[in-house]
């Protein structure tokens, strides 16, 4: 017996069991503790997804009317908790402050272990907890909408119930535009306090910003821009020269035979105005301009504004439309500065064309041989903006075309110098204010050209009138880009022409441009010749952008000249960090296409839509897309 415990007391190998026996405790309390806290975790999961998207709900309403009660939106808060989870929850905390906009809330809950119990712990708390507040970001759109004569082209679109009917293109975009501000709007009734307003701005060939803006200080009436001048040269009223011959002397231009240097209108380039007037008259840099009172004051000057042109008519006045700026400020946003007279804006005056072969009062010259237009036929007759005699008032215009015919140029040029005599002879409109009478046709318009249509909307935030500006939308003028661009542009600046947008970097700021059409502003192929074809440019004949086009151009090197412009001020409207989508509505060219891509501010702002369906999308994406926008999510 002795030696069988003395044997049991030596021998080890039981000690493995027992060992193995206790450990086998903390492991199963280690593995039972693994399996609620896999629990928990998924429970946990769970109720983060539902704090974060309860906080962030809560907190953009918040951003979007701050006037809403807190504990109606925690009671809100709470029932979208209860929708998105099936646990039982309890809050530690859950507070909503509409003045910071800030949104606090830590929930939990309680839950029930199926191990853990036996060392103890019958329930666990799981916890989430998620912080929100959002900062109201301004958005400024402008929507620069193409409602041009081709704009009445038939379509057929979609109707909300998906049935196909018959509309135009200036209807559909009328749509698509409504479409993009409710899209970007969103559901809110107010939209007052979510901070996103919309200019809208027709565009053709011109832009109707408002005969509201007649008296306002940044409009040169009074000649201090060297623009007032391109077409409205200064004339010599009695010494020095015949009555109405040109004040300046001009180098004669090459495209004439002759060296000469020619003092009549038929030598003078709208380029010419900064080079001939006399140093004394221009206000020398930093500052140019026109010093009006120095040129007024040069001996025996006939000097004519734009103002006199409108004044002269008993039944006609400024209808409310601008020319691009002059030199450095045309593809600017700069602020027009009284003492600068080339940042100020230009009142658009459409100068009277050569009169139509109906009505021209010819006088017979000694030689007899001049008494019909030897031109053109009557088929031509209508494309003219004839509103003024080209031999009335101080003009010696009728002398001129007698001495071109004495055989010294050649006689394909005849039109072309007669025609430049007529465009730029200012002192056919030396009348006194009041004193004419301005008779109009279909084509016949005036000084004001075409300048008609709806009226632009600056920025504001009441949907109704936004959506009224877009119904009273019509189709009917040409096409020129740059204008549409233009005063788009403006609209999202905060200085003057307009004043409601907030400075630059303190809003996101968009310019929507749609077009249907090539630029092409002249009408029936002739936007190269002095016949219907004026624009904020000026005559594209005339080439003001200096593109080499020569006297003798065509439609082709019109369009080329206005997509260069075009191209110009897009790039100058990215640069100041303005997102531009470009929207072209319809078959695209390459030409079209090359555009689009140019002045988009990314591949997804430059969309082509080859029907009316793809622009209604297209717009109500570019909504979706802008709402996005409005709300800034940040945490402190």
């Amino acid at each position: 017996m002795m030696n069988l415990l003395r044997r049991f007391r030596r021998d080890e190998r039981g000690a493995a069991y027992i060992m193995t026996a206790l450990s086998l405790i903390p492991i199963f309390g280690m593995t039972a503790l693994a399996v609620d806290y896999v629990i928990a975790d998924r429970n946990k999961t769970e109720i983060q997804t539902s704090v974060e998207t309860v906080a962030l709900h809560l907190a953009k309403r918040i951003a979007l009317d701050p006037n809403q009660d807190a504990d109606t939106l925690i009671a809100e808060g709470k029932k979208i908790m209860a929708a998105t989870t099936k646990l039982d929850l309890g809050y530690d905390e859950f507070t909503v402050d509409p003045t910071t906009g800030r949104v606090r809330l830590n929930a939990y809950t309680m839950q029930d272990t199926y191990f853990m119990h036996i060392f103890g712990h019958p329930q666990l708390k799981v916890a989430a907890r998620a912080e929100a507040r959002f900062g109201r970001t301004d958005i400024e759109v402008a929507l620069a909408m193409d409602v041009s004569g081709s704009m009445n082209t038939a379509t057929t679109v979609k109707d909300d119930s998906g049935n196909t009917i018959s509309s135009t293109r200036i209807k559909d975009a009328k749509k698509a535009a409504k479409k993009l501000v409710a899209s970007a709007a969103g559901n809110v009734s107010n939209i007052e306090n979510a901070d996103i307003a919309f200019s809208v701005i027709p565009w053709h060939s011109t832009v109707v910003v408002g005969t509201e803006y007649k008296n306002a200080w940044w409009v040169d009436w009074a000649g201090r821009s060297h623009a007032h001048y391109r077409y409205l040269p200064p004339f010599k009223r009695n010494a020095g020269g015949q009555t109405g011959d040109m004040y300046f002397d001009v180098p004669d231009s090459e495209a004439y035979d002759g060296s000469s240097t020619l003092d009549e209108y038929v030598s003078w380039r709208p380029q010419l105005v900064s080079e001939v007037f006399p140093a004394s008259v221009t206000v020398p840099e930093p500052s140019p301009g026109i010093d009006v009172d120095a040129l007024k004051a040069l001996p025996n000057i006939g000097v004519v504004t734009r103002k006199d042109v409108f004044d002269m008519f008993t039944n006609e006045d400024w209808a409310g439309c601008f020319e691009h700026r002059y030199g450095d400020y045309m593809f600017s946003s700069a602020a027009p500065d009284s003492q600068i007279g080339d940042s100020l804006f230009v009142p658009y005056m459409a100068p009277d064309e050569r009169g139509q072969s109906s009505e021209e009062p010819w006088s017979t010259s000694s030689s007899g041989n001049i008494e019909y237009n030897p031109f053109d036929g009557t088929n031509l007759d209508n494309y003219r903006n004839n509103y003024l005699d080209d031999l009335g008032a101080s003009t010696d215009a009728d002398n001129d075309w007698l001495t071109m015919q004495d055989g010294s140029y050649y006689s394909s040029d005849a039109k072309e110098i007669y025609s430049r005599a007529r465009i730029f002879n200012t002192a056919k409109y030396d009348y006194p204010a009041n004193s004419r009478t301005l008779s109009k046709s279909t084509y016949r318009y005036g000084p004001n050209g075409f300048c008609y249509g709806e009226k632009m909307l600056p920025l504001t935030n009441d949907l109704d009138t936004i959506n009224a500006k877009i119904d009273a939308m019509v189709a009917k003028g040409a096409t020129d880009i740059t204008t549409g661009l233009e005063w788009a542009w403006h609209t999202l600046t905060p200085q003057e022409p307009f004043t409601q947008a907030k400075p630059l970097g303190e809003a996101q700021k968009i310019l929507v441009l749609m077009t249907d059409g090539q630029n092409i502003p002249g009408f029936g192929g002739y936007s190269q010749e002095y016949m219907n074809s004026y624009t904020s440019f000026g005559f594209p004949k005339d080439d003001l952008l200096n593109r080499g086009i020569g006297l003798y151009g065509n439609d082709t090197d019109t369009i080329s000249m206005f997509d260069d412009g075009t191209k110009r001020f897009c790039d100058a409207i990215k640069a100041e960090g303005i997102t531009l989508y470009f929207v072209y509505f319809g078959e695209a060219s390459v030409d079209s296409v090359d555009l689009v891509n140019h002045c988009a501010s990314s591949a997804e702002t430059a969309i082509v839509a080859s029907n009316s369906d793809e622009l209604i999308d297209a717009f109500e994406k570019i909504g979706e897309n802008i709402g996005k926008l409005r709300l800034t999510y940040y945490q402190n």
